[in-house]
């Protein structure tokens, strides 16, 4: 059997269940008992000027004259907060992110995101714990850095985070 074949062969009977699978994972909800400190998260937008992303043209110059672009780091910062009377960040909202992930501030949709955004469709009103820019709480507390995987989106295990925080 050609190689063609045989993938439109997986095609056919594994689609429904990739599909199937979709739907329970958009159904998933964060079970984690919270903490005694509420939680806050900061979203940090950053540039790495060793790493190139990409050239633009300046246009103020004349002539207008190309630039290097360091890598945009859209950072999500997670901590102990003070309790707030204000709505947390849900589902919807950490997914919004990847619209500003290299755009900071221009969203910009994706091919990805929308997929992402259709697939978890059940989830997006789905509060998690913190509170975007909440104050701070008072003391000393450690810290944990997370890293999420290569060409992941800053806000990869934003419940793990939370329960971190």
């Amino acid at each position: 059997m050609p190689l063609r074949q045989l993938a439109l062969l997986c095609c056919i009977i594994l689609g429904p269940l990739r599909l199937a699978l979709a739907e329970d994972y958009a159904a998933v909800r964060f079970l984690v008992e919270p903490g005694p400190h509420a939680v806050g998260v900061r979203v940090v937008e950053q540039y790495d000027s060793a790493r190139n992303f990409g050239s633009t043209v300046d246009q103020k110059t004349v002539p207008p004259v190309q630039v290097e672009r360091g890598r945009p780091l859209q950072t999500l910062v997670w901590y102990p907060a003070q309790k707030s009377a204000r709505t947390a960040m849900t589902m919807g909202d950490y997914l919004a992110l990847m619209d500003t992930e290299v755009s900071f501030g221009k969203p910009q949709r994706t091919r990805d995101g929308d997929l992402l955004k259709a697939w978890l469709q059940a989830s997006l009103g789905q509060s998690l714990s913190a509170v975007q820019d909440a104050s701070l709480e008072m003391g000393r507390f450690p810290v944990v850095i997370y890293a999420p995987s290569f060409t992941s989106w800053s806000w990869e295990n934003a419940d793990l985070c939370e329960c971190a925080a």
